[in-house]
């Protein structure tokens, strides 16, 4: 039942965007354009639900996107109103869809902005009005929802503050009759995201657009507000709308016929009036216009409204320029060009009335303002250069100018030439001026930078970050201006000197101009040089405190003796400031080593330390201002969470003469990107340099794990056309770029061997902003005024192109990123191969010395050449103590691999060897075995029970022999296990110092002190800890006061302090104990026996880790007054390994009498099967036996059916008959039915992943149900029969032979039963338990006598089996298969589906199984290309199939320029060739019915226009 059409606005919000916050996070973005499609499936769910609210919650992050790509949301409200007329779509069982009807995109708009949190609201305000949209302010007459509107005017502080915008203003009276917004008649282009028809949010409520000064200044900025009045407006309303009307310096309000009552205004008119404020925040007048709208002619009547309303208004605003018009429809555009000149003369004459914060001062809920503004806190600062407040980053600077120097001397330093002892003394200087910063008085705007650091509110550092912006503004645009001035006044001399000043005395003047050109260029310099040292943002204020927190001198860095900040305080600050989405910048044009790589590294390793995926990289190098920004940015593409880093190299591109610098930020950016993008109009000479410098170097780091994809973003271009005029040139760079890479010296790699460079990844961008002449600006230009400028605005088109753009750069990222993978791979299953090479069922001590050396060759040998590419491929530049850490990084990783390979093979084999001794026994006392039997009835020998006795254990003395050797080898002796554990932790200990290296400096330096108070002792002291107060005793602590005035006070030593101290001590000594039981734990369930070096080393580190956790998170946390320091760590390491020795000598003495005591079983049961043979004068017993063995082999079959589950889905699955490619189009297009083909055309693997478990679901009982009949068949009928057989036969064969003739050799069962092959046979072979060794081989002297026991008990043995298979094995058996068949379900759907790849045009699968790369794909079903989206250059979707020859034989425009098969060998080589075929009439019909089912909604999802013959419509919409 639907609900009420009638919407409220309580129900508008609630419905649309639900009541809760929305998580929003600044640094996400979506990568998947807002489809039809994609709408229906988000909010679908929601619509179905019984009392629906927030449906539109899922859209959110996409409506951002829609903002952030400049587009305003009358597109979200078009998707609503589609759906409204198209029901077909969308199942709105609540007609919720119906009562949106009368909503406007601007309705959704101030909707959607109620949900950006506040902190977010300001900055994404900024990106609506460089969209050009309107900011609505939504202030209603209730006391609900009025806050919305003061939301939002408080987030537009900013833009209000800093623009000085001249107010023009639009005044809608109540049920205005207005169909287009007055604004938008007037500027077309400025108000063109205004909508021509009011929604429910527009009674009550004001908009306004922001419009910049043009490039010269010829106007002041502008905002343009439209103001909608409701029948009854709230107080609210009514200060905002006041306030507004003290700032405009123009005024219009629109009346109709039904604001009067006769000639009288009526009182809504009235209040209107009475709302325009009599004052002013200026000098200026006011104009106040009173338009009268949809009157035909002036008559008496209008002439005494207009009189009227004169009167009213000249009376109460009697400052003001009143004027009252009527807009007669027929004049109307010579009225409005009459008007646009009047208002523009306003505009430009009124100088000091324009919107300020002032104007809202008691409206702005803005608590995070400075209490001090940055303009009164640098009056109080003396600033004449930048190095008056940034010190620390200006000494750096200095200092590695000065180094450079060192490095490379370039000619410009002839001039001012010193020796390296001069540059030395200089540094030197320069370092112990930065370090006596640390007792220098604090710079009061950097103090109170420090405030809003400690603040950690990111509305605080915006808000800073704006006034510093401002201020430094305004001092640039007056620099500006003075250069200006001093060229032209110089200009102007030249030109009058010229013309005074004949030929014949001009030279008399020429020493004089020679000095007027020096003061003109000593005065520009010191323009510049100003500019320069107030080009400051808050950037500058970041790089000081990070360049402070570096500097230390003794126990303090100089940011925490000026500031009082900590450098914990500053990471968490820069962490808000980056994941709030906010840029920063990481270098100026300074030398490389001002990058702070360790505070970045920081600052990125804490973002990422949850989510544990790896940093992409993508660097965009542009034409604009110089610098490097950074970015953090997250998203989700494909079900793929990926984290960016966006690099924005500004600069390089601009400049003709590239310096040092610019080689080397080109070089960092192609280095360290995964994908580098060129910004450019078009593919120059200048672009094919600055990849020449980048490639330079680039062979020094061949061994990275992955190549950087070089993408080409050409912007100002529209067609494929001016891509293929870039061929030629793109060609050129390529083969510029080989060259240089042939030119390298030493460089043993080809040009693809480091970077990726495609012509595929060239892309088209066109311009982002349409341009028209400034609508401000009236037609007629007047004497003196200047030429309109350029109005720009967003490109329609652009944000689509942008949205393609990024898909295409995000695949490029991730099949970059997997082909790499792919590689790094590759080695690895290289050396895992090691594993996989030894292969058998018995395990010898040979295997394990064989799989250690290959292990140590091949993982030394890769060690080895990374680390000599290492050193040849780092600069020499770079600090000895950085190569070192580099080294231990490579090593230590390589040993973690061992590590890994080493564990895998020893659970792989451990198995194997811990049974290798009863394997040993069974093969060695077996062999002996037979010879008793044969002699056991010979009339000759008759042994006694105790010959027997004597027989057995000499023979059994030989397995103890070899248990002897095979323990020895397996375990280590008590004395000699504590050796060797003793020298393992003594060589991790050795090692270890050398191996720390962590991100975090207060973790290294703790790593450090701990492993260098580690000690080497030659036994271990196990006296020492056996009772925990020795445990306590043996350590030793430090408590240290921690004050936040006076820092480090001293030392706690006294009797109240050591209550704390025992806490401690049992707090840290928990923490080891736990560390020590996880380690130990490890060790039991491995069962290990012994350990190596790298375990030691592994588990020292852990207890390191552990205590340093311990002290951060429990004792040394910012609530507790105490810090604890510990000096002595030799206690808590010998502890470690005396626990580990214990376990071991424990695990060993377990495994030893594991092994005894299962030898000591077989032995037992081995002597008592001894006996029972030698007393089994007629085979009774091993007859027995031999059926027993049958049945357990049968049984150990049964419950493990692997094989015959693989048989089943084998048979069925695995033949001629069964194609699932063929299957999935006979069930889609095939039976016209339209769901299927839905399901097909979008992704024809997940289609047929779904039939086959459709498949496997209808076969599967019935499958399993035929294999247990036939399983049953078999014990009822052919393995009794079989075995019958057998014995027939063999009993023939005996019967003939003698066991006098001397030729004659007792046999074993083995043998007896091999001589015939079947069923029964192989079940019983396949079984190698103890039992069936010692049965096998087992020796017959009278095989005729043992075949007749056989044949007695054949019938009664295996009806008693029958019986125990239909009670329990069957049902037993049934559950297992049918568990089987769901485990391998996933295994045979690929193997079936086969190859995955789609064809490039139409998305028909391979129908191949999966085949290696160089044998093309291959599917005998081709579809219409337009079923994925394929259109020729008018948009029309082109209803082509692949294979038809007519379509292969035309060059179309889908193959921009080539031919049919050029296009396929050229883009899509592994799909060549798609050989020509005429499609058989039935699957014509098939495909162009379900495209003309289907066109409606593709041609939607793909932007196609829909080019269907009419007549196909008629024919082929009857055939379902």
């Amino acid at each position: 039942m639907e609900r009420n059409s009638e919407l409220g606005l309580s129900d508008f919000f609630e419905l649309s965007f639900g009541l809760g916050p929305i998580e929003f996070d600044p640094t996400n973005f979506v990568t998947e354009e807002l489809t039809a499609n994609l709408f229906i499936s988000l909010i679908k769910s929601s619509l179905c639900e019984p009392s629906p609210r927030g449906i539109f919650r899922k859209l959110f992050p996409y409506l951002v996107d829609y903002i952030n790509r400049t587009i305003p949301l009358t597109k979200f409200a078009k998707h609503i109103n589609d759906f409204i007329e198209e029901n077909n779509k969308l199942s709105d069982p609540q007609g919720i869809f119906k009562r949106f009807k009368k909503c406007t995109g601007r309705d959704f708009f101030i909707a959607f902005l109620d949900k950006i949190p506040i902190n977010s609201l300001p900055k994404l305000l900024n990106t609506v009005i460089n969209a050009n949209i309107p900011i609505p302010i939504f202030l209603p007459n209730d006391m609900v929802h009025f806050e919305k509107g003061l939301r939002v005017l408080d987030a537009m502080h900013d833009i209000i503050d800093i623009g000085k915008y001249h107010l023009f203003i639009s005044v809608n009276q109540a049920n205005s009759k207005m169909k287009t917004p007055f604004t938008k008649q007037l500027y077309k282009h400025y108000s063109n995201n205004r909508e021509d028809y009011l929604g429910i949010c527009h009674p009550g409520s004001i908009d306004i657009s922001f419009h910049v000064a043009p490039e010269n200044k010829s106007r002041p900025p502008l905002a343009i507000s439209e103001i909608y009045y409701d029948e009854k407006n709230s107080d609210v309303f009514h200060n905002v709308v006041n306030e507004l009307t003290k700032a405009a310096f123009y005024i219009v309000i629109h009346a109709f016929d039904d604001n009067f009552n006769g000639i009288e205004p009526n009182d809504e008119f009235k209040a209107i009036v009475d709302n325009i404020s009599v004052e002013r925040y200026g000098t200026g007048s006011r104009t106040i216009y009173v338009l009268f709208w949809g009157i035909n002619k002036e008559d008496n009547i209008i002439k005494k409204r207009k009189k009227k309303v004169l009167d009213i208004l000249i009376k109460q605003l009697f400052h003001d320029q009143i004027r009252v018009e009527i807009i007669i429809e027929e004049k109307k555009s010579i009225f409005f060009e009459e008007f646009k000149e009047n208002s523009f003369q306003k505009l430009l004459n009124t100088s000091d009335l324009y919107l300020s914060t002032i104007a809202f001062h008691n409206l702005f809920n803005n608590n995070y303002v400075s209490e001090v503004s940055f303009s009164t806190l640098m009056e109080s600062t003396t600033f004449n250069s930048r190095s008056d407040i940034f010190k620390a980053s200006y000494y750096s600077n200095e200092i590695e100018a000065l180094n450079d120097k060192i490095r490379s001397k370039t000619l410009n330093d002839t001039e001012t030439y010193k020796m390296e002892d001069e540059i030395d003394s200089e540094i030197k200087k320069l370092q112990e001026l930065q370090k006596n910063l640390c007792g220098s008085e604090p710079i009061p705007v950097l103090k109170n930078f420090a405030l809003i650091v400690k603040k950690n509110s990111i509305n605080y550092m915006r808000e800073f970050a704006r006034q510093v912006d401002t201020f430094f503004k305004k001092q640039l645009d007056d620099l500006v201006l003075k250069s200006n001035e001093i060229n032209q006044n110089y200009q102007e001399t030249d030109q009058e000197n010229y013309q005074e000043t004949d030929q014949a005395n001009y030279q008399e003047t020429d020493q004089e101009n020679y000095q007027e050109t020096d003061q003109e260029n000593a005065q520009t310099n010191e323009i510049k040089q100003q500019i320069n040292d107030r080009n400051i943002t808050i950037h500058d204020f970041w790089r000081e405190f990070i360049t402070l927190s570096q500097i230390k001198k003794r126990y303090s860095t100089a940011l925490k003796s000026i500031y009082n900040i900590d450098n914990t305080q500053l990471e968490t600050a820069y962490k808000t400031w980056i994941c709030e989405g906010e840029a920063i910048q990481i270098l100026e044009s300074v030398s490389f080593r001002t990058l702070n790589s360790e505070f970045l590294l920081d600052i990125f390793n804490q973002i990422t330390f949850n989510n544990k995926r790896p940093l992409n990289v993508l660097s965009i190098i542009g034409p604009e201002n110089s610098g490097v920004y950074m970015s953090y940015r997250h998203t989700i593409h494909n079900g793929k969470e990926i984290d960016f880093l966006i690099l924005d190299f500004e600069g390089i591109g601009s400049t003709s003469e590239h310096t040092e610098f610019d080689k080397k930020i080109t070089l960092l950016a192609t280095l360290c990107s995964q994908i580098l993008i060129l910004n450019a109009k078009e593919l120059t000479q200048d672009i094919s340099d600055i990849l020449e410098v980048s490639s330079y170097h680039l062979d020094t780091l061949i061994k990275r794990n992955f190549k950087p994809r070089i993408n080409f973003v050409l912007r100002d271009m529209m067609d494929i056309d001016t891509k293929n005029a870039q061929k030629s040139t793109f060609n050129n760079i390529l083969e510029n770029l080989k060259i240089t890479f042939n030119e390298i010296p030493g460089c043993a790699y080809n040009m693809e061997n480091l970077i990726k460079l495609r012509e595929k990844d060239i892309h088209l961008l066109e311009n982002a902003v349409s341009c028209t002449l400034d609508e401000v600006y009236p037609n007629t230009k007047q004497s003196g005024q200047s030429d309109p400028e350029n109005f720009y605005y967003p490109t329609e088109t652009f944000p689509s192109k942008v949205s393609k753009l990024r898909e295409d750069l995000l695949i490029s990222l991730l099949s970059s990123n997997e082909s790499e993978i792919h590689e790094y791979k590759s080695i690895e299953e290289e050396i895992s191969d090691l594993i996989n090479e030894i292969e058998s069922d018995q395990w010898s001590k040979d295997q394990d010395i064989k799989f250690e050396t290959a292990l140590i060759k091949v993982t030394e040998a890769l060690s080895e050449q990374t680390i000599s590419n290492f050193l040849e491929t780092v600069p020499n530049e770079y600090d000895t103590t950085l190569m070192e850490k580099g080294m231990k990084h490579i090593k230590s990783e390589f040993t973690f691999e061992k590590r890994k390979l080493q564990t895998a093979y020893t659970i792989k084999r451990r198995k194997l060897k811990d049974s290798w001794l009863i394997e040993s026994a069974k093969t060695k006392i077996c062999e002996n075995i037979k010879q008793v039997l044969k002699e056991k009835t010979s009339a000759k020998v008759k042994k006694s029970l105790l010959e027997c006795d004597h027989y057995f254990n000499t023979e059994w003395e030989y397995i103890e022999a070899d248990k002897h050797d095979f323990i020895h080898s397996m375990s280590l002796d008590t004395k000699i296990l504590e050796e060797q554990v003793v020298t393992c932790f003594n060589k991790a200990i050795t090692d270890g110092i050398s191996l720390v290296s962590s991100n975090n400096k207060q973790k290294e330096q703790f790593d450090r002190n701990f492993w260098s108070k580690l000690e080497k002792p030659a036994t271990l002291v196990q006296s020492k800890f056996l009772k925990n107060a020795e445990f306590l005793k043996s350590f030793d602590f430090k408590f240290i006061i921690d004050s936040n005035s006076s820092g480090i006070a001293g030392y706690i030593n006294n009797a109240k302090k050591g209550i704390s101290k025992q806490s401690a001590i049992r707090t840290i000594k928990s923490s080891i104990k736990k560390t020590c039981k996880q380690i130990v734990n490890e060790i039991q369930n491995e069962n290990m026996l012994t350990i190596e070096f790298d375990q030691a080393l592994e588990w020292i580190q852990k207890l390191c880790d552990n205590i340093f956790i311990t002290l951060q998170n429990e004792l040394n946390s910012s609530q507790n007054n105490l810090v604890v320091k510990i000096d002595d760590f030799k206690s808590m390491e010998q502890y470690l390994r005396l626990k580990v020795f214990k376990r071991l000598d424990a695990n060993t003495k377990k495994w030893k009498d594991i092994q005894q005591k299962e030898l000591d079983e077989y032995r037992k049961n081995l002597w008592k099967f001894f006996i029972d043979l030698k007393s089994d004068t007629y085979y009774e017993y091993l007859s027995n036996n031999f059926f027993e063995l049958i049945f357990q082999s049968f049984e150990k079959q049964l419950h493990n059916p692997y094989n015959f589950v693989s048989e089943i889905m084998d048979k069925y699955f695995n033949n001629e008959n069964y194609d699932i490619t063929k299957l999935a189009y006979e069930r889609s297009f095939g039976s016209f039915n339209i769901d299927n083909c839905r399901s097909y055309i979008d992704n024809p693997i997940k289609f047929m992943k779904r039939l086959f478990d459709e498949e496997i679901r209808i076969i599967k009982d019935i499958k399993i149900n035929e294999k247990l009949e036939e399983i049953e068949g078999n014990i009822i009928n052919s393995i009794p029969n079989e075995l019958k057989e057998i014995i027939s036969k063999s009993k023939q064969y005996y019967s003939s032979r003698s066991i006098s003739e001397s030729s004659y050799i007792c046999p074993n069962i083995e043998q007896i039963l091999r001589s015939t092959k079947g069923t029964f046979l192989e079940i019983l072979m396949k079984d190698k338990s103890q039992g069936s060794d010692t049965i096998l081989k087992c020796v017959v002297k009278y095989p005729s006598r043992f075949l007749m026991c056989l044949e007695e008990r054949i019938d009664k043995m295996f009806s008693e089996f029958e019986i125990k298979w239909k009670n329990k094995l069957k049902d037993h058996c049934k559950t297992s298969m049918t568990i089987k068949v769901e485990n391998y379900r996933s295994l045979y759907c690929n193997k079936v589906i086969g190859c995955q790849q789609l064809c490039p045009l139409c998305g028909s699968k391979c129908e191949l199984a999966e085949h290696d790369s160089d044998i093309p794909h291959k599917t005998s079903i081709h579809l219409m290309v337009s079923f994925t989206g394929v259109k020729n250059r008018v948009n029309e979707a082109s209803l082509n199939i692949c294979t038809d020859p007519v379509y292969q034989s035309d060059t179309c425009e889908e193959f921009h320029g080539h031919s049919f098969g050029n296009y396929i060998q050229t883009f899509y080589p592994n799909w060549c060739p798609i050989d020509p075929m005429n499609t058989n009439e039935d699957q014509l019909k098939q495909i162009r019915t379900m495209w003309v089912l289907l066109k409606s909604e593709l041609c939607d999802k793909y932007g196609m226009v829909d080019s269907t013959p009419l007549h196909w419509n008629t024919f082929y919409s009857h055939l379902t």
